[in-house]
């Protein structure tokens, strides 16, 4: 393309723009030759443009009505992926009558390390580890566009001493957990929620892997897990799996492997709220880039997911559209303050923090702190950067 074509170009635009007379002559002569010889007066040339305008115009408009229908297609192919979400029966006194979109909402989410032989490594067999366990117990409240979410250490004693395991009670199913919260926190459960980490690599992996931070080079013999750092590290799907469920992390200084891992699960669970503002971070991003991305998010997550058979699914899709405009940045993650139960090899809570901690699922606010009152005997982990 010469100069006198770039000058061409400019007479199309919507920018003022002052060429010589010697450039707007050779282009309406060539203009002319174009058109078969016809003179391009001042009013063909207002024709031309204005015809020009037209079809920028209606280029913009099937544009949108393609990019329209393309989200709509998205919007059926999420239904319809959403219709074969599996249920499970959960008694109707046992749930509480609270709706996604009517007001806050307590949805009971439990991370279930089901064995069916596979991922043997890193879940054992099921003739090694018995019935279905609560590998990971969160309680989630929904109020709005704002997500609070507490991590309920699965090593918490409750009931009358010596108490038992909140994490065994899984094993009378998902009412029998529910029950338990009931009575232990006075926290009413609306909804119940199961994710079977066996389908958890397929979600990370379907967003072409999520990045966090790891402070150093670490490992975990026991899940497989091993990560250079320190720095950003890009997780696959596996590789997330294992850091999300290590509790025996290890760390190399100076050529020597040290623990990591002091607190256990409880520095597994602050490791697992890392993952989650890194997940939601890359899960906005990925459907923000293309639509399309939340057809492979639903074929990765449903699978994975088990739902209360009182789930609607207007609530679903409420609940998918409310976590996928949160800033992860406002995400209020946190875990129940508890603190070394007498055994040494269990937690109890930790009041007055844990009420406060458990408050706002009252809908209560939190009281103030008594004089004089510190931390949980278990302190909270350090902030890691995000990448």
């Amino acid at each position: 393309m010469n100069d006198l074509d770039l000058e061409l170009l400019r007479e199309w635009s919507a920018r003022p723009v002052a060429p010589s007379e010697e450039v707007r002559a050779h282009a309406r002569a060539r203009l002319a030759q174009a058109c078969g010889a016809v003179p391009l007066t001042p009013a063909r040339h207002a024709h031309a443009t204005r015809r020009f305008g037209k079809r920028v115009a209606i280029a913009a408009l099937v544009a949108a009505v393609l990019v329209a229908g393309a989200l709509v297609w998205v919007q059926r192919q999420v239904d319809d992926r959403v219709a074969r979400i599996k249920t499970v029966a959960v008694p109707n006194g046992a749930l509480g009558h609270g709706e996604v979109g009517h007001g806050p909402v307590n949805i009971l989410l439990v991370g279930s390390d089901r064995r069916d032989g596979t991922h043997v490594a890193t879940f054992g067999s099921p003739a090694q580890t018995g019935p279905p366990r609560s590998d990971t117990i969160i309680l989630l409240r929904i109020d709005g566009t704002k997500v609070r979410a507490l991590w309920i250490p699965r090593d918490l004693l409750i009931g009358p001493a010596p108490g038992v395991l909140i994490n065994s009670t899984f094993n009378h199913g998902a009412e029998g957990l529910i029950d338990a919260i009931k009575s232990e926190f006075g926290i009413a459960i609306d909804h119940y929620a199961e994710v079977d980490f066996r389908g958890f690599p397929k979600i990370v992996d379907a967003m072409g892997g999520v990045a966090l931070f790891s402070p150093g080079h670490v490992r975990d013999r026991l899940t497989g897990l091993e990560l250079t750092g320190p720095g950003c590290r890009t997780l696959d799907g596996n590789t997330a799996l294992a850091w999300v469920r290590s509790r025996h992390l290890q760390i190399e200084q100076d050529g020597v492997w040290t623990d990591a891992s002091p607190r256990a699960d409880l520095d597994r669970q602050a490791r697992q709220q890392q993952f989650i503002r890194a997940l939601a971070r890359r899960a906005k991003a990925e459907a923000g880039d293309d639509p399309s991305a939340a057809v492979r998010l639903a074929d990765a997550v449903i699978p994975a997911l088990t739902l209360d058979q009182g789930f609607s699914r207007a609530e679903i899709l409420g609940l998918v559209r409310t976590l996928a405009h949160v800033d992860p940045a406002t995400l209020q993650l946190g875990t129940l303050p508890v603190r070394p139960a007498p055994d040494g090899a269990h937690v109890v809570l930790a009041p007055p923090d844990a009420g406060a901690a458990l408050a706002p699922f009252k809908g209560e606010s939190a009281p103030p702190a008594a004089p004089g009152a510190g931390p949980s005997i278990v302190p909270s982990s350090s902030p890691t950067p995000d990448c």
